[in-house]
């Protein structure tokens, strides 16, 4: 069993209420790349109109920046996190963020996988 598969048999073992505001987990890219995030065409005008910076994929499509992370559980983090997993954090553009954040559901699988490598607790 590779590490992405025993991730994600982890992270279906348990069901537990998560708080996203000391968490971030999904907040990281696990690779260094520019950008994250998918956008759809009208998010991606109105993140540029609040100064985020927006990369173009070679396919056209939209992202929401990264910065670097030197952190557990990724490469690269979206331009819009606040903080550290397991502490206070945040997204500083919550009111505004991508239709792909609005879907991500705490505590599904993707969530566990993400808290997995950032070395937070799943259970």
């Amino acid at each position: 069993m590779g590490p992405e598969e025993m991730c994600r048999t982890l992270a279906g073992a348990t069901d537990v209420d998560y708080d996203c505001q000391r968490c971030g987990a999904c907040c990281l890219s696990i690779t260094p790349s520019a950008g994250y995030v998918v956008l759809e065409r009208d998010e991606a005008t109105q993140l540029r109109r609040l100064s985020l910076p927006i990369v173009i994929g070679t396919d056209g499509q939209s992202f929401l920046a990264t910065e670097p992370y030197d952190g557990p559980g990724g490469a690269a983090a979206c331009i819009a996190f606040e903080g550290a997993p397991g502490f206070p954090s945040r997204c500083l553009i919550y009111a505004a963020r991508p239709t792909k954040c609005r879907e991500f559901e705490a505590g599904s699988i993707a969530c566990r996988t993400a808290r997995l490598r950032a070395g937070l607790p799943i259970g």
